[in-house]
């Protein structure tokens, strides 16, 4: 059978139809298919790129967070003792009683035990001159009248500073207390509490009592320490100040 030549034409079209029909659908189709999902990939590794730069960016920023707190830690404790450990707190007050020359009759611990406390804001001049000016009386009430016992009056100084305290918050720290029997004049005990007053940790004076006799004056201080942990990053920085005086092999001798 001989095809004429518009017949011809149309199966040049027909079968350029079915051949641009088989290459799109075996050959254009599945790489368009193709395309597509590298693009939904593309478009996932994309998200999780961000996500990881983010997550990593986080990271760095809960790191440097973190860093901060344990400097603002370190920093806020620095006044307390990194542990509470009765040897080296002897070895603590062998210094200030060496260097007062102050003797040291006794010394008695308590149990350690965790203590709520309040954080306050307190105006150190006046509280230390309201201390030592106390003391002070004790010692010309002691001379002018010759009593057997003179104590602290603890509610006017409380009075005196409640008025210039702001309490923050309330917290919970190791603590343990140390009773102190000494004898010496006033001068030495004078000494003694300047020396605690100037150490790099807090140590509170919570109680003294002094007793005039013919050897001066004897009595009991009363101080309590407070302790948290250091974070491990931060040294233990409990040190025993050097003094030209080395102290006693036995804090008790005279």
């Amino acid at each position: 059978m001989q095809l004429n030549k518009r017949e011809k034409k149309l199966l040049i079209i027909v079968a350029s139809l079915l051949f641009v029909v088989l290459l799109y659908n075996f050959i254009l189709n599945p790489q368009l298919n193709k395309l597509s999902k590298l693009k939904e990939q593309e478009s996932e590794l994309l998200d999780d790129l961000s996500n990881s730069k983010t997550s990593i960016n986080t990271v760095k920023s809960l790191d440097e967070e973190i860093e901060d707190k344990k400097k603002k830690i370190s920093f806020l404790t620095s006044d307390l003792f990194p542990e509470l450990e009765q040897s080296r707190i002897i070895l603590l007050l062998d210094k200030f009683i060496e260097e007062s020359n102050l003797k040291l009759d006794a010394i008695n611990f308590s149990e350690k035990a965790m203590k709520s406390i309040k954080l306050e804001e307190i105006k150190i001049e006046e509280q230390e001159d309201s201390r030592f000016k106390n003391i002070v009386n004790q010692y010309n009430n002691l001379v002018k009248n010759n009593k057997e016992l003179v104590e602290k009056d603890y509610e006017n100084e409380i009075e005196q500073s409640e008025e210039t305290e702001e309490i923050k918050e309330s917290t919970k720290l190791e603590s343990i207390s140390a009773t102190i029997v000494y004898s010496g004049d006033y001068h030495q005990i004078n000494k003694f509490l300047s020396l605690i007053d100037n150490y790099n940790k807090d140590i509170i004076i919570r109680g003294i009592t002094m007793v005039k006799n013919e050897k001066g004056i004897t009595g009991n201080i009363l101080l309590d320490f407070y302790g948290i942990p250091k974070i491990d990053e931060f040294k233990d920085d409990f040190e025993i100040p050097n003094t030209n005086v080395n102290g006693k092999d036995n804090p008790f001798t005279t």
